[in-house]
Order: C-alpha cells, then sequence, then structure tokens
C-alpha cells in the first residue's frame, strides 16, 4: 500500500506539472483565438438585431408607456382588422358603450346598503371578483382601440403614395434576404472555430497523455521490480509456510487426544456429581419421612396418655369428693352395697389401667424400633458423607487437571493464530502479486489505446487547420457584406423617424384613454377606503377579544389560587386513607390470628366432646346394674377394697360407700353428662354457624 501510495503521488506530481505548461504554451494561442470569436459573435449580434429591426420597425420607436408584448398584441389585432374589415366609427361607439356598461356594471355592484350585510370574506371575494371584471373591460377596451390605430394607419397609407412605399419595401426585403445568410455563415464560423477550440484542447490533452505514457512507463519498469522482490518473499514465505504446516499436524493430534480427554474427566465428573445430588435427595427424604412419623407417634402417645390421666383424676376426684361428704353425714347403708360399689369401680379402673399398659408398652416397642432404625440411619448417613468427601476429593482432582489441559489448549490457540496470520500475510502478498500484475496489463491497455488516439488526433489537426484557412477567407467576404447592410440601416432609421410622427399624432387619442384610466383609479381607490374601514373594525374587534382573553385569564388564575387549598385537603384525606387502609390491614391480620385461634380451640372442643361420649356410654353401661343388683352387691364386696386415683395419679384404698349413696349419685351424673353434651354440641353448632 505504501509502495502504491508513493507512485501515485508521484503521479499526480508529473501530471500537474504537465498541465502548467501546456497551460504557458497554449495561453497566447486560446486568448487570441478567444478575442477573434467574441469579434464575431458581437457582429452576428448586431445582424440579428438589424434583422429584427427590419421586420418590425414600428417596435423601435414605441411610445415610453407600450411594451413588445402590447406591439405584437397589435399586429396580432391588425390581422383580425384586414380579416373582419370592421369600420372605425362603429367600433369607438360600441367602445364608449361596452365602458359605460362597465361604469353601470361597478355602480350597481358597490351599492353600500348590501356591503355592510356582507362579512369579511365575502367583501374580500366580492372585490376581488370586481378587479377581475375591470381588467377584463380594460383589456377589452385596449383591443377595440388598437384595432381603431391599425384602420386608421391602412387609410393613411392608402391616401399617400404607394410608390415609394413599394420601393422601400423591396430595398427591405432584399436586406432582410440578405442579413439571414449572413446570420448563417457566422454560426458556421463560430461552430468552426468552436471545433478549433476542441482540436486544441485535444492537443492538449494529447501532451499529457504523453507525459501519462511515460510516467507509466517509468512505474512499469519500478513495478517489475518490485514483482521481483515479492516472487522472493512468496518463495521464502512458501517454505515457511510447509514448516508451519507440519507443526499444525503434530499439534492438532495431541489438541485431538486432549479433547478426548478433556471430554471422558467432563462425562466423569457429570455422572459424579448426578449420583451424589441423587443420593443426598434419596437419604433427605427417607431421613425426614422417619422422623415425622415418630413425632407424630411420639405426639399422639402423649395426647393419649394425657387425656387419660385426666378422665382418671376428674372421675377419682369426685368420688373422694362424694365420700367425703357421705362419711360426715354418717354411714347409714349396710357394708354390701359399699363392697359391691368397690368392686365395681376396681373392675372398670383395673381394665382401664390394662389397656393403658398395653398401649404403653407397644408404644415403647415402636419407640426402640424407631430408634434402632434411626440410628441405622445415622450410620447410612456418615457411610453416605464420607463417600462424598471422596468424590469431592476426586472432584478436586479432576478440576486440577482440566486446568493442566486449559492451559495446554490456550498455547495450542496461540499456535493456531500464528499460523492464521503468516496465512493472512501469505494472502496478501499473493493478492498484491495479482494487483500488480493486473496493473501492468492495464497500463499496456492504456498506452495501445493511446497511442491510437494520438494517431487519430493527428489526422483531425491536419483537417481542422485546412478548414481554418478556409473560415478566414469567408471572414472578409462577410466584413464586406456587413458594411453594405450598415448603410441599408441608416436609410431605414430615416423612414423610420417618419412614421415616427404618425405615431405622435395617435397619442392624443391614447391620452383620451388615460383620462378614463384616471376615473377608474378613483374608483378603486374608493373602493380601497371600503376595505380599510372594515379591516380597522375587524382590528378593533380583535383588540375587544384580546381583552376578554386577558380577563379569563385572570378569573383562572383566581380559580388556581383558590383550588390550592383544596388540592392540600384532598393531599391530606389521602394520606388519611393510607394510614385507615393499613389499620384495616392490621385488624384484618389480627382477625385472621383470631379465627386460627378459634379453629383450634374448635379442635379441642372436639376432643373433648369424644371423651364425654365414652364416658357418657360406659355409665350408660354400668347403670342398670347398680339398680337392678342392689342386695348381692354387699356380700361380694365384703372382703375387697375399693381403690381410685388421687389427683397425683396414684391409687389409694379408700372407705366403704352405702348403697343409698351410689345409687342416688349414678342418675345425677348421667344426667350432667347429657346436659354437658348438650351444651357442647350446642356451641359447636353456634361456632360452625
Amino acid at each position: 500500500m505504501v509502495i502504491r501510495n508513493s507512485v501515485r503521488g508521484f503521479q499526480d506530481e508529473l501530471q500537474g506539472k504537465l498541465l502548467e505548461q501546456s497551460a504557458l504554451f497554449y495561453g497566447g494561442n486560446k486568448r487570441k483565438q478567444l478575442g477573434k470569436m467574441k469579434q464575431l459573435s458581437g457582429l452576428r449580434q448586431e445582424l440579428d438585431a438589424l434583422s429584427r429591426s427590419l421586420s418590425s420597425p414600428e417596435i423601435a420607436h414605441l411610445p415610453p408607456y407600450m411594451s413588445h408584448e402590447d406591439v405584437e398584441k397589435k399586429d396580432h389585432f391588425h390581422h383580425k382588422a384586414l380579416s373582419n374589415h370592421i369600420s372605425a366609427p362603429n367600433s369607438i361607439q360600441e367602445v364608449n358603450g361596452n365602458h359605460g356598461t362597465a361604469k353601470n356594471i361597478t355602480a350597481e355592484n358597490s351599492d353600500p346598503g348590501q356591503l355592510k350585510h356582507m362579512s369579511k370574506d365575502e367583501l374580500i371575494v366580492h372585490f376581488k371578483n370586481e378587479m377581475t371584471e375591470m381588467k377584463r373591460n380594460h383589456e377589452s377596451f385596449v383591443q377595440e382601440l388598437t384595432e381603431d390605430y391599425f384602420s386608421l394607419r391602412r387609410e393613411y397609407l392608402r391616401e399617400t403614395g404607394r410608390s415609394s412605399s413599394l420601393k422601400k419595401d423591396k430595398e427591405f426585403e432584399t436586406l432582410k434576404k440578405k442579413i439571414p445568410d449572413v446570420i448563417v455563415t457566422l454560426d458556421d464560423i463560430l461552430t468552426e472555430n468552436e471545433k478549433v477550440s476542441l482540436v486544441h484542447e485535444n492537443d492538449e490533452i494529447i501532451d499529457s497523455l504523453k507525459c501519462r505514457i511515460d510516467s507509466l512507463v517509468s512505474a512499469n519498469y519500478g513495478l517489475k521490480e518490485m514483482l521481483k522482490r515479492k516472487v522472493k518473499e512468496v518463495e521464502f514465505l512458501s517454505s515457511q509456510l510447509s514448516s508451519v504446516a507440519e507443526e499444525m499436524s503434530h499439534s492438532s493430534l495431541s489438541k485431538d487426544n486432549l479433547s478426548e480427554q478433556m471430554e471422558k474427566l467432563e462425562f466423569d465428573l457429570q455422572d459424579a456429581n448426578m449420583e451424589v445430588s441423587i443420593r443426598e435427595d434419596v437419604y433427605g427424604c427417607f431421613v425426614r419421612g422417619l422422623m415425622d412419623k415418630i413425632e407424630w407417634h411420639m405426639e399422639d402417645m402423649n395426647m393419649e396418655s394425657l387425656a387419660m390421666l385426666e378422665f382418671c383424676q376428674i372421675v377419682f376426684t369426685e368420688a373422694v369428693k362424694d365420700s367425703l361428704n357421705s362419711l360426715q353425714r354418717g354411714v347409714d347403708d349396710s357394708d354390701l352395697e359399699f363392697i359391691l360399689s368397690q368392686e365395681l369401680r376396681g373392675f372398670i379402673l383395673e381394665g382401664i389401667i390394662k389397656s393403658a399398659d398395653a398401649s404403653i408398652s407397644l408404644w415403647k416397642r415402636k419407640y426402640e424400633e424407631e430408634l434402632e432404625r434411626r440410628v441405622s440411619l445415622e450410620a447410612s448417613v456418615s457411610n453416605i458423607q464420607y463417600a462424598l468427601t471422596l468424590e469431592v476429593e476426586e472432584k478436586e482432582k479432576l478440576n486440577k487437571e482440566i486446568l493442566l489441559y486449559s492451559s495446554l489448549m490456550k498455547e495450542k490457540n496461540k499456535l493456531e493464530n500464528l499460523l492464521l496470520k503468516q496465512n493472512e500475510r501469505f494472502e496478501l502478498m499473493n493478492h498484491e502479486y495479482t494487483n500488480l500484475r493486473n496493473q501492468v496489463k492495464m497500463q499496456e491497455i492504456l498506452i495501445d489505446e493511446n497511442s491510437r488516439e494520438l494517431n487519430l488526433l493527428n489526422s483531425k489537426l491536419e483537417d481542422s487547420v485546412h478548414q481554418k484557412l478556409l473560415y478566414e477567407g469567408e471572414k472578409s467576404k462577410l466584413h464586406e457584406r456587413l458594411e453594405l447592410a450598415r448603410k441599408d440601416q441608416k436609410e431605414a432609421n430615416e423612414d423610420r423617424v417618419m412614421i415616427q410622427a404618425i405615431i405622435e399624432e395617435k397619442e392624443g387619442t391614447l391620452a383620451l384613454f388615460k383620462a378614463k384610466e384616471i376615473a377608474h383609479h378613483k374608483e378603486i381607490e374608493s373602493i380601497i377606503v371600503s376595505v380599510e374601514r372594515l379591516l380597522r373594525s375587524a382590528n378593533e374587534f380583535e383588540i375587544r377579544a384580546v381583552k376578554a382573553v386577558e380577563n379569563n385569564n385572570m378569573r383562572l388564575k383566581e380559580l388556581k389560587s383558590e383550588c390550592i387549598p383544596l388540592v392540600r385537603k384532598a393531599n391530606s384525606f389521602k394520606r388519611m386513607e393510607v394510614v385507615y387502609k393499613q389499620t384495616l390491614e392490621r385488624k384484618s391480620s389480627d382477625h385472621q390470628k383470631a379465627e386460627a385461634e378459634v379453629d383450634l380451640l374448635g379442635d379441642e372442643v372436639d376432643v373433648l366432646l369424644g371423651l364425654l361420649e365414652k364416658i357418657y356410654i360406659a355409665l350408660d353401661h354400668y347403670a342398670p346394674i347398680l339398680k337392678h343388683y342392689p342386695g348381692g352387691l354387699e356380700q361380694f364386696l365384703k372382703p375387697k377394697g375399693y381403690y381410685c386415683l388421687d389427683c397425683s395419679g396414684s391409687f389409694s384404698p379408700l372407705c366403704f360407700l352405702s348403697k343409698h349413696f351410689l345409687l342416688s349419685k349414678v342418675n345425677p351424673i348421667m344426667e350432667i353428662l347429657k346436659l354437658i353434651r348438650r351444651e357442647l354440641s350446642g356451641e359447636t353448632t353456634k361456632s360452625v354457624f
């Protein structure tokens, strides 16, 4: 790239120097040719002006208020007048009539009564329409005046002699025929001069191309030398690439082996992680399930034992109270009834105690079995932890090996990057080599083309020199013709002076037309005054509207100032709303907690109801026995004692009770239990509702 830039800079410098030299060499010739070209173009413009003046002599001496367009309109209407043969007095009368009607129309349309009832937009539209109508009437009036002018001119020409006009017309016609021929010849000369200038430019281009060819030839030699150097460098790089390719093959083999080992290690790590996670999950779930079962069984056992103890305490405390009361009153009944009652109670208590002992023994066995299971599980968990520690150590070893392999992979990647860079350099050298070859071929093609163009340009130069000599001869002939045309032009100017005197006579008629135009302008000024009044009224209305808007803005500001305290109150209400919401949320949370406590109490009540039902069933079952066998109980209970539970839960012998005491206490106990059951059932139903 550096070599290319240097070559291009050198070429640009050479081209700039060659262009400066060519500009200095051809500058003088160009200036001379440009001066001649300017002279020829000036002559051509003069001839064109003469031809126009001869074709339309009236245009040169127009009055100051008439333009070229008006003259063209006059010519157009002149032809119309010749075709229609309209007489002058009739046209004048029609013009006066049209002008009068136009005035009447404007007077009718501009009534002040109608204008007052119109809006601003309607007035603007109305006045625009009137302006367009006035313009149309004015144009029609001007057209009619021009027709009158040309009709009068024709009459004047008829009265004057036709012979002089015919002679002059013939001379003008000869001049008119000669002038376009001269203009055509001048145009040909100018085009040929342009061709000559192009030939000079082609000469400059040829010189610049020659300089470029020389520079390209010198650059071609330099590029050939560069190609030789690059070929040597390419050979050296190819030898280096062969050695690097061998190293790459060895490194690729080692890379494949390392990649296979890395994949194996990664798969082993994944399998070990999966096994460890599965084991931990399984053992955790199993241990949690066992612990939950043990806790659940222990809670059930504690609940049942507490319920049994409470039941026994309640029953025997009541029995003790009743026995103490009976002892205070005195023993009136026989010993047999007391023995029967004590035996019956002892029998009931023995059954209850046996069932409690059996259940306790069962729960103890279950608890011991679960403890053994727990110990075995803890041992298995410790074994699993030991295995996990071993696996973690293996993982650490594998990680170290992975780090070693990763370092090896990094070194391998570095080697690959170096090889890629060398390959890129080799490709760049090849690309530059091909580019240089292509440049050499393109330069050879350009040299051939430039040589062909030089031959063509030389032939064109010879032809242009021959044509230049011919054009110089024709130029001298054209100068002579121009002098003759100037003499004819002087004679034509004298004729124009005569025609101008006739035109001045017609200007008097146009003065009358100007007076009428002044009247029209006055009417338009009156209309403008009325429009200005309307604009003033509109401005006053705008001022009033602005004042009303300002008053409304003041009221709005006052309303804003009044709304500020209301906004503050609204903000305070919003804050109170937030506070109330927070209190409601707290109360709702407290209410939810209370509901949860009520649910717990309901569960406890259900448990107590179950216990009362059991007590009611037992008492209901033994009540008829106590009623039907009052005499046999005394003999049966004589040798036996009665045991009951104290408040502490231990058994103690009680004194003998009478028959009437037991019978009198069974029925009230049953009734009390029924009432308790009903009340509890009613409370539960109420809590449900």
